[in-house]
């Protein structure tokens, strides 16, 4: 990892050379309003800059060299001026109607009708990213040998990729959460996932050419997508299927399916059932992937018409005067001959324009126009039919006859100076007054935008011009402070239209500040190169061997360390374009960090404060050096370190204590969980593992008997308050992980003395993950029962065991208390489907309890909450499997028919 911000904002990442991590800048988790600026960021096995979760930062003027940019569920972020091997990072938020015509890598988000054409995107982490993207086609672009993604869908629907070549990535084509679109006349050769679909649907997959990947297609939790024409040639798994969903694997008789190079079959029969006599090119038995998907029309030999193309340029002008709107848009076909059709829906107008197709690839235009008064803004689509009639692809554009004013082009030249720090830079800016002619002269504002603390001037404040008009006799002088830093710094000019403030134009320039070089060799006590973490200037830069820094002049602060070895500090001073070799030489000395203990497991109170002792010995031989303490997770805001820098002699132990400052719990019982890290510059770290347990709000505990058996057994606290029972927390398999309390089904006690007897704790402790008692003054008890499939009980044997519970609390005299709605405890999505399925079968065993809750009210509260898992793809196989059994036993409920007996289970 290069430099990780997790729920981090307002931080500056800038001018730092990031190369060979897993990642190398990660804005994680809300991570917003940072600036990654200038940074050398290369050979990144993951990705060179993720953004994940993170919106409105300012990705300016980074140099990518094999990785790039990646873009997850991040919104409103300023990516401009970037390179990816030497070529523009497209990066586009928010845009309607735009053509990519140079790009070493591509990014869409939340975007609508783009084309991305005549590409050659390679050695980055994604060639082509679409994020919440419709209505774009990506079509004859060279994809290869990129880190993870060649093209990737996230979200995205009613996109086209078309007669590209996709070839050595690490996945192909991936769709994501993506539904309509078409895959089609594409050639995806040696990527370990051809086609890869996750929890999509409605996809087709056509006429393509899949040879020699790992998985030719692979299909996730995806269905009703339609996969034919395609040749799969020597793929190690042809297709594979994870949750076998129905998905159509040919285009019906007699247009066949696809190609596989792995079946061989007879052809001597014909017709839609094969059962005709003559060959028809089709095998006479049907290529079986699994029970739910069957290729039923196999190709003998491949497909020899692959139909691709595509709708682009879509534009409507309209002229005042006459109040015509002319519509054009252009048809460009990559392979198939034959008639094919275009068809137009515009404001009054639905008809349609035909041509015959001799050879391929081809383009033309066609255009139509329509009187239309004047004030009208409406939506207008073309469709594009190929010979046989399919639809082949559709766009969508928007036409206006009111005219709309435009932004004007702002422009700084030179586009890059340098200069000492404290000196002045003099700057050309041109405006330019975009509107149409029919607005007349226009007055545009000037302001400027610079660095904190830098100062600048404008020759002119305001221009006033014509439509079409440029004024290039505008000057900027920018001067710099004299401690400005070494590198490149932006300063722009914003021209905005005083009329309708709303358009305005940017402009930006570089100003780079003069600097000193630091070469900086590491080597071990040989003379060899050593591999060590370098900090300048307190910030890290990296763990490596050699490095050329960029700095500005002055002090500066050098820190070396490596595990075992002596850290290294030195103090350098730099003159302005001065350079320095220097070498650092590590020796080895190691130091061992110690810490206990381990876990601190507590009952506490809300509002109290608990004290704890950590002890850190160094066992090496050498100092422990630079030992810093650090809190995450619950406790992160309310933990205090007595002493927190320090170092450790040999053999000497630190004792450190910690302070929680526990804030008030919201329940009756809860979890507090955390992390201590402890960590040193040459001793590595350790973690200190922190679980607080709330069991009431006002209430003492007296006792607290812990039990841990062998073999497996669960561990439990069995917590008593003034001699009884308040909570029994079980740990299933010796998970180490407290599970959260958020509510349960109520039950009632029927005497305040009562205590959880053994044997009923031994008989629900398989299916209990969590039992919370409230404090016999509340007079109720909370109870969530769930089975652990790790135990690996028979289903036959399962009906025994609840009634066996359920037998054992009504002897307690635990009984169910009347309540409108029966709620189970949710304690994780995956335990969620297993506690439901329990109280339903307790139910079903107390013919009184069936009279209280009706079998078809649980069951539809089971179908709402189990849905929701299997649309956001949390749902195991298991719980597929019963959800769509409850399907079936809904609907016997609902037309008041008796659940089927095969059902039972």
């Amino acid at each position: 990892m290069g430099t990780w911000l997790y729920r981090s904002s307002n931080n500056i990442i800038s001018g730092n050379n990031i190369t060979a991590n897993n990642w190398g800048i990660v804005l994680d988790s809300s991570s917003n309003n940072n600036t990654v600026s200038w940074n050398s960021i290369t050979a990144n096995n993951r990705y060179g800059i993720d953004l994940y979760d993170s919106s409105n930062n300012s990705i300016v003027g980074n140099i990518f060299v094999d990785d790039g940019l990646t873009v997850w569920g991040s919104y409103g972020n300023v990516v401009v001026d970037n390179l990816v091997n030497g070529k523009p990072l497209v990066y586009l938020e928010g845009v309607s109607n735009y053509r990519v015509e140079d790009a070493g890598q591509v990014i869409l988000v939340n975007c609508n009708n783009i084309l991305v054409e005549n590409l050659n995107l390679s050695h980055t982490d994604i060639g082509i990213q679409l994020w919440r993207t419709k209505n774009t086609t990506i079509t004859v672009n060279n994809i290869t040998a990129n880190n993870w993604y060649g093209i990737e869908l996230d979200g995205s629907s009613n996109n086209s990729i078309v007669g590209n070549n996709i070839i050595n990535n690490r996945y192909g084509i991936e769709l994501d959460g993506s539904s309509c679109n078409t895959v089609s006349g594409n050639t995806i050769v040696n990527n370990k996932e051809g086609v890869y679909l996750y929890s999509s649907s409605c996809n087709t997959v056509s006429g393509n050419t899949i040879v020699n990947n790992k998985e030719g297609v692979f299909l996730g939790y995806s269905s009703k997508n339609s996969i034919y024409h395609n040749n799969f040639v020597n793929n190690t798994e042809q297709a594979r299927l994870f949750l076998p969903y129905y998905n159509i694997w040919d285009g019906g008789y007699p247009s066949g399916g696809n190609y596989w190079s792995d079946y061989t079959d007879v052809d001597e029969k014909s017709g839609p059932n094969q059962d005709k006599p003559g060959g028809d090119g089709i095998w006479d038995h049907p290529y079986v992937i699994d029970e739910d998907n069957v290729d039923r029309y196999p190709l003998v030999g491949k497909p020899t018409t692959a139909y691709s193309g595509y709708l682009s340029d879509l534009t409507a002008t309209y002229d005042n005067a006459t109040q015509i709107m002319e519509y054009s848009w252009k048809v460009n076909v990559n392979n198939g001959l034959g008639l094919w059709k275009t068809k137009y829906y515009l404001y009054y107008t639905i008809s349609y324009y035909t041509r015959n197709v001799t050879n391929v690839p081809v383009s033309w235009m066609e255009s139509t126009r329509e009187t239309i008064s004047p004030g009208k803004s409406y939506q207008w689509k073309v469709e594009l039919y190929d010979p046989e009639g399919n639809l082949v692809d559709t766009e969508w554009s928007v036409a206006n006859s009111t005219l709309e004013r435009r932004n004007p082009t702002v422009t700084l030249t030179p586009s890059s100076q340098s200069g000492v720090a404290g000196s002045t830079l003099t700057y050309v800016v041109s405006v330019t007054n975009n509107d149409p002619s029919s607005f007349g002269a226009s007055t545009f504002s000037l302001t400027y935008s610079v660095p904190s603390g830098w100062s600048a001037s404008l020759s002119k404040t305001s221009v006033t011009l014509n439509p079409g008009e440029t004024d290039s006799s505008i000057t900027l002088s920018v001067t710099s402070p004299s401690t400005a830093p070494a590198g490149e710094h932006t300063i722009s000019v914003i021209a905005t239209n005083t009329e309708e403030t709303s358009y305005q134009g940017a402009g930006s320039a570089k100003y780079i500040v003069g600097a000193a070089t630091l070469n900086l060799h590491v080597v071990d006590e040989d003379g060899e190169d050593f591999f060590a973490t370098i900090y300048l200037d307190d910030e890290w830069k990296g763990c490596l061997s050699k490095t050329s820094l960029t700095l500005a002049p002055g002090e500066h602060h050098i820190v070396v360390t490596r595990l075992d070895y002596e850290p290294v500090e030195r103090w350098i001073t730099l003159a302005n374009g001065e350079t320095i070799d220097l070498t650092i030489t590590m020796k080895w000395s190691p130091a061992r960090l110690v810490v206990s203990p381990s876990i601190i497991k507590e009952v506490v109170q809300g509002g109290s404060k608990l004290s704890k002792e950590i002890s850190i010995l160094n066992s090496g031989v050498s100092d422990l050096k630079d030992v810093t303490l650090s809190a995450s997770g619950d406790i992160s805001d309310w933990t205090v370190f007595s002493d927190n820098h320090f170092d450790v002699s040999p053999a000497n132990t630190k004792k450190v204590s910690v302070t929680f400052n526990i804030p008030d719990f919201k329940q009756n019982l809860d979890f507090k969980q955390g992390i201590i890290k402890i960590s040193t510059l040459n001793g590595g770290r350790e973690y200190l593992y922190v679980t607080l347990i709330s069991p009431s709000l006002n209430s003492t505990v007296t006792e607290i008997a812990l039990n841990c058996e062998k073999n497996d057994e669960p561990l439990w606290y069995y917590l008593k308050y003034d001699g009884h029972p308040i909570a029994v927390i079980t740990y299933i398999n010796m998970r180490a992980v407290p599970m959260r309390y958020v509510g349960a089904t109520i039950f009632n006690i029927t005497s305040n003395s009562y205590v959880v007897d053994k044997d009923v704790i031994n008989d629900i402790l398989i299916y209990t993950v969590a039992t919370a008692i409230r404090p016999p003054g509340d007079n109720l008890l909370n109870v969530a029962i769930s089975r652990s499939d790790e135990y690996g009980q028979k289903m036959e044997d399962y009906i025994g065991n609840v009634d066996r519970i359920y037998s054992s609390l009504k002897q307690t005299h635990v009984l169910l208390a009347s309540s409108s709605v029966l709620k189970c405890l949710m304690l994780d999505p995956s335990g969620l489907l297993t506690q439901a399925r329990v109280l339903y079968e307790l139910m079903t065993l107390d013919e009184e309890l069936k009279q209280k809750y009706p079998s078809i009210e649980l069951v539809s509260a089971l179908l709402k909450d189990v849905h929701a898992l299997v649309e956001l793809g949390e749902a195991s196989w298991d719980e597929i499997m019963i959800y769509e059994d409850a399907v079936k036993a809904y609907n016997a409920l609902k037309k008041g028919e008796k659940i089927p007996e095969a059902l039972s289970h």
